[in-house]
């Protein structure tokens, strides 16, 4: 692998912007690896595949994905998370973890008390230098790696541990991780490294042992929609009041010192035993011995199977289910006012409110508010119980519900700041779409209040005109339709159309480019052909690299997330993505060989070298058939997906969506169309 540049890392001086800076060049090498797996090949000769199975895509790169205001996209950040957690290998009993190496181990030692599943930031420090992961599947073995220098590593963590993803369990109200002092995943961090396991289909003998953990595993995220381009957060009117609905909990959730904890849930979020179950059907379905399902093969179908007995890993009452108390409660760091960097470990019961308040108003009369909360505590909810990670932005969406009108300031001061001293209460139409007054006879809480349907059905009673591109164009209609897709099974379809989706804006944008080169107008702007073609040439890398991604996650036969198409395009998908053919006219995606061809002021020079004419024009012509032979495979692969795109648009259009829309009827929900919008990065 090519070694890069000393890197030194600049300081952030803005301390609302979390992030790196743009301009900053990043020391640290990820590599993805997708294998074919020979017949003799096994897991117990995993470093000698090279040389035995055909490598079908690898990527390398030098530089993280990053929004126009430089920041990390915040899948790169969780995804460097997961693959942190999973290889330190955290045990409950911290004594006997023995994935740590050796020269690391005296760090252990340095704890004063043994928090279970805890690490220090020098042990993470050191894993940081060499991540990896093989996830082995019946037919390919994808290898993941990162490599980071030790300031990046740092940096890292401590955006990891301002969003949320890592607390101090030795000292609640620490804001930043320090030498020597435990870390602790906190259950917004399990549900990131739970997402992450499903997503990339990892096998269960690898998976992490909190993720089985029924105490700490505990959090149910609310996901926002990103877009996959820019990582701009997507929303709606309608998205927002979700949102909202889910932060109010199902009754006022009112904090007092004598509170028992918040239940945990019944079930364990991430069973084994369903996880087995999973990997057997695969398994059957991969040697022929069971049809595929319709809309294919789904975590969700194994994760959300109840099972009648929970896998008990652990002897004693830490992960019994029965009075389970979670291990992150703290009486009064549960106290919405509290310095506490963590407070929320479910989000099923909702922001904690404070009753009966005594507040000063503008002209220092004191008034008695009956249910309110500090605008801190609206964002701290946000942080914990959504995969926010950023405080900027969780100020910014909590400004959107005080927009909406469904929340306003107790003491208007005219500014929107979500702090401490800032009180909000809701508005007559927030506490209409709250559930608190929606319970039913069987003390159950329907998703959607009965009095927002009743706002909505004065503009529209009926849901029959709803279309698919409605639901896909509109935030809250999409979160409403994953989860029904989420229930059916087949949330796989959903998630393979929007990545499909991803790759066909890259595939136009080249396309685009490249007609524009070929087919100069008289009059045009003068460009610089070399700028192009180095642009037209990631373009390029990036479509291929997307495409393995859709083909190894959705389309193979031993994909995690198998989608339901025709058997002959799936057939020719697989020809074309595993051909020798293809792979010998493919461009590897290889950001290094570009990072290390630009120069700089240490390394010009003035000496020359003498060049043959002939070699030159020889290497010129061999590029050239590289370049055609690589865009000629891309648009044979553009096309084959387009197809894919259109089926599983089908799919979900003849039978999705009729089915989604039933249950809309059955449930008297009635979705408005509205616009949406994004939020910036």
């Amino acid at each position: 692998m090519a070694t890069t540049a000393s890197i030194t890392l600049s300081s952030d001086n803005n301390p609302s912007d979390e992030g790196f800076s743009a301009d900053e060049q990043i020391g640290y090498i990820a590599t993805t690896e997708l294998t074919t797996r020979s017949s003799e090949s096994s897991s117990d000769k995993l470093e000698s595949l090279s040389s035995s199975s055909c490598i079908l895509h690898e990527a390398i790169h030098h530089k993280f994905n990053r929004t126009k205001s430089g920041r990390i996209f915040e899948k790169d950040l969780k995804d460097i998370y997961a693959l942190l957690i999973i290889s330190l290998d955290l045990k409950r009993d911290v004594a006997a973890a023995g994935s740590f190496p050796s020269s690391i181990k005296k760090f252990n030692s340095l704890l004063t008390k043994k928090y279970p599943y805890s690490f220090t930031l020098e042990s993470a420090i050191e894993s940081m230098k060499d991540l990896k992961l093989t996830i082995e599947l019946a037919s390919t073995i994808t290898r993941i790696s990162y490599s980071f220098k030790p300031q990046m590593s740092f940096s890292l963590i401590s955006q990891f541990y301002k969003a949320k993803f890592l607390h101090s369990p030795a000292d609640r109200t620490r804001g930043e991780p320090k030498p020597s002092v435990s870390l602790q995943p906190t259950p917004k961090g399990l549900a990131i490294v739970q997402e992450f396991c499903e997503r990339v289909g990892l096998d269960k003998e690898t998976l992490p042992e909190i993720l089985l953990a029924h105490d700490f595993n505990t959090m149910t995220l609310f996901k926002f929609d990103r877009d996959l381009s820019t990582d701009k957060i997507l929303y709606s009117a309608y998205f927002l009041h979700l949102l909202f609905n889910l932060l109010m909990g199902p009754k006022p959730n009112v904090w007092t010192a004598s509170n028992k904890p918040d239940p945990l849930p019944e079930t364990n979020l991430f069973d084994k035993e369903n996880y087995e179950s999973f990997n057997h059907n695969i398994s059957d379905y991969v040697r022929g011995k069971q049809a595929p399902v319709e809309g294919g093969f789904s975590f969700a179908s194994f994760q959300k199977t109840s099972s009648s007995k929970q896998t008990t890993i652990y002897p004693g009452p830490t992960n019994d289910k029965a009075g389970a108390t979670s291990p992150y409660y703290h009486r009064y760091f549960t106290n919405p006012e509290s310095e506490a960097h963590m407070q929320y470990y479910v989000s099923s019961a909702g922001v904690r409110l404070l009753r009966d308040k005594e507040i000063s108003n503008e002209f220092g009369k004191i008034i008695t508010v009956d249910y309110c909360t500090s605008g801190k505590a609206i964002c701290q909810w946000i942080l914990d119980c959504t995969d926010i990670i950023n405080l900027k932005h969780a100020h910014e969406i909590a400004s959107l519900l005080l927009k909406s009108g469904l929340i306003r300031e107790v003491v208007n001061s005219g500014e929107g700041v979500f702090s401490r001293e800032r009180y909000y209460k809701l508005t007559r139409l927030g506490h209409s779409i709250s559930q608190w007054d929606k319970s039913t006879a069987d003390g159950n809480q329907k998703n959607i209040p009965e009095r927002l349907v009743q706002i909505s059905s004065k503009k529209s009673n009926t849901n029959a005109g709803l279309t698919l591109e409605d639901v896909l164009n509109d935030p809250g209609m999409r979160f409403q339709f994953r989860k029904h897709l989420n229930k059916e099974y087949c949330i796989e379809n959903l998630e393979s159309y929007t990545h499909l989706v991803q790759f066909e804006k890259k595939y136009c944008l080249w396309e685009k480019l490249k007609n524009f080169v070929d087919n100069p107008s008289q009059g045009q702007v003068a460009i610089n052909h070399s700028s192009v073609e180095t642009h037209m040439n990631n373009l390029v890398a990036t479509c291929i690299s997307i495409a393995y991604q859709i083909f190894n996650t959705y389309l193979s036969a031993d994909s995690p997330f198998i989608v339901n198409i025709d058997f002959k395009l799936r057939s020719k998908i697989t020809d074309l993505m595993t051909s020798n053919e293809y792979k010998e006219g493919t461009q590897r995606d290889n950001e290094s060989i570009k990072y290390l061809e630009t120069p700089t002021d240490d390394n010009e020079s003035t000496a020359t070298t003498p060049v043959n004419d002939k070699e030159v024009a020889k290497g010129e012509t061999v590029k050239m058939d590289q370049v055609q032979a690589c865009e000629a495979n891309l648009n044979e692969i553009a096309a084959l997906l387009s197809q894919v795109r259109a089926q599983v648009y089908r799919l979900m259009e003849v039978d999705s969506i009729p089915k989604f829309l039933e249950t809309l009827s059955k449930e008297h929900i009635i979705i408005p169309k509205r616009d949406h919008a994004s939020l910036e990065k």
